[in-house]
């Protein structure tokens, strides 16, 4: 098995799917409004925001979003993990998935 994260930017033919998730996994529709668009309109696909995309043997397995705040007044912290997402049967990989996104080097 071979797992890597890719920007949605760059797989584009997997919106859908990922747009699925994000519906699946209660995030509000004005999220994955924002989030398709970003992924669409992307000039720099290594600044935030971006959606990132686990893929498991190039399958998508995961997807990640990430926000440069979390629209909270006076928030130090960036970026921010507005959502994840796991396929029910990778879901034992979710913390790995995360651990990897969170370390990519951007």
């Amino acid at each position: 098995m071979f797992l890597r994260i890719d920007n949605l930017a760059d797989r584009l033919e997997d919106l859908e799917l990922i747009k699925k998730w994000l519906i699946q996994s209660q995030t509000s529709e004005v999220l994955i409004d924002y989030c398709t668009h970003i992924s669409l309109n992307k000039n720099n696909k290594f600044d935030v925001p971006m959606i990132l995309v686990a893929l498991l043997d190039e399958k998508p397995v995961g997807t990640i979003s990430l926000l440069s705040d979390s629209l909270i007044k006076d928030n130090k912290y960036t970026p921010w993990i507005a959502n994840m997402f796991v396929v029910e049967d990778k879901r034992n990989m979710g913390e790995h998935i995360c651990i990897i996104i969170c370390s990519k080097k951007l």
